[in-house]
């Protein structure tokens, strides 16, 4: 992982994830990378069981995309 890491320009982030994903692993490894640089902020991941990859934008009507987006309008209005 970058060594800046721990300067990351923001206070807050947010990972999402989907259960069946691949690439499921990369989202829980940033956010354990980020708390070990150094970084001052909150890190959230929010991991969606069951789901594949890009899940929300296939079927952006489906329960969990819609929780998805609430999720990310309350994040960025917080």
């Amino acid at each position: 992982m970058d060594p800046g890491l721990r300067r990351l320009g923001c206070k807050r982030v947010i990972v999402f994830v989907a259960g069946n994903d691949v690439l499921r692993f990369r989202g829980w490894y940033y956010e354990r990378e980020l708390k070990k640089s150094g970084w001052i902020g909150e890190v959230k991941v929010v991991e969606f069981g069951g789901e594949n990859h890009v899940f929300n934008l296939g079927k952006p009507d489906s329960p969990k995309a819609i929780e998805m987006l609430k999720l990310l309008a309350y994040f960025l209005n917080g």
